[in-house]
């Protein structure tokens, strides 16, 4: 089991008196679900946990009044061996992004307050505007992303102790010893080549197979372009696509590693793909890194829009067609 920071995050959430509704956001495959149902486990005698994708039926339970005794009730009646205590049961909404009525209700839920509520999704982002009356000011959020470094070596058993010795060397501007340099760049390059996603930093663990790793990747990569044809609007799914490859490519085979719309396609240009690249970004599906003008408070204050690199998700950021790659422009 790879340990997260998030936990720690989740269980400051949980430990909150007045607390709203916890809306856990990121891409696919970012450990969301598996994280919340790990967090359940440790802390709460029960789970109630609804998947829209595959309960489709489950949005029945939103389909009438949204009071919190409805659709406790409702629950009871779809999970009889469920009791649904406030306080001992984590009520989990995963996939809330396919039931728009179940956004709305993260406003009662917390309102009431007598349960606790997390919610997940993958593609927030682009369905924020379809439900019918969004939560604003109930719920909290937390974002996920695939592993950090720091998350990466203690997956490789890298001990704390070790880890804060790193720190002290640098807090202390003191030159980190060779040996100990060596094994680090070595730890680096393999968080890099994996990717940080934590399936296939997981079987790469487990395994130490390239072989299985490029597997993984790939199957991920799929994926996301399975959610632009899904979920993107009928002028925007080919464009996206086209941007979404094109990032990878253009981090790797460039030397000033910046984005350029005329890479998409001959003569492109930014009239055409802005929206794309805005469409990947509320999908979670890439970052950007924005030149700024001066370094000074707040940054976003000084950068240019119109110049940034496109980073992917960390496991497409050392990856490219021809499996995974070394050289990276992330940052």
């Amino acid at each position: 089991m790879l340990k997260r920071k998030a936990t720690a995050f989740i269980k400051s959430w949980a430990d909150t008196k007045e607390k709203k509704c916890l809306v856990v956001q990121g891409a696919r495959q970012t450990g969301k679900t598996y994280i919340i149902e790990r967090f359940a486990e440790e802390n709460y005698e029960e789970l109630v946990e609804i998947n829209f994708k595959q309960m489709i039926s489950a949005v029945d339970i939103f389909a009438g009044d949204l009071t919190v005794e409805n659709m406790v009730m409702a629950m009871r009646f779809r999970f009889p061996e469920k009791k649904i205590i406030p306080g001992k049961t984590l009520i989990f909404l995963d996939e809330i992004q396919e039931c728009q009525e179940a956004i709305t209700s993260l406003k009662f839920w917390a309102i009431d307050n007598r349960f606790d509520v997390i919610a997940s999704g993958s593609l927030l982002g682009i369905d924020y505007k379809r439900a019918s009356s969004y939560p604003v000011g109930y719920v909290d959020y937390m974002r996920m992303y695939g592993l950090d470094f720091e998350e990466f070596l203690w997956g490789m058993g890298i001990a704390e102790d070790m880890i804060d010795n790193l720190r002290r060397y640098m807090a202390s501007k003191t030159v980190i010893p060779q040996a100990i340099n060596s094994s680090m760049m070595n730890y680096y390059r393999q968080y890099i080549a994996t990717g940080g996603m934590p399936e296939v930093v997981q079987k790469y663990i487990d395994t130490r197979d390239f072989r299985e790793v490029d597997r993984l990747q790939r199957s991920l990569l799929q994926g996301y372009q399975y959610d632009i044809a899904h979920y993107a609007t009928a002028e925007e799914k080919v464009k996206a696509e086209k941007c979404y490859l094109s990032v990878a490519k253009q981090l790797l085979d460039k030397e000033n590693h910046k984005f350029q719309y005329k890479e998409v396609e001959h003569g492109g240009r930014a009239q055409k793909y802005y929206s794309s690249i805005e469409w990947l970004l509320r999908a979670d599906m890439v970052h950007l890194s924005r030149l700024v003008t001066d370094v000074r408070f707040d940054l976003d204050d000084y950068s240019r829009d119109d110049f940034f690199q496109g980073i992917h998700n960390r496991f497409i950021t050392a990856y490219g067609n021809e499996g995974p790659f070394i050289k990276t422009a992330y940052c």
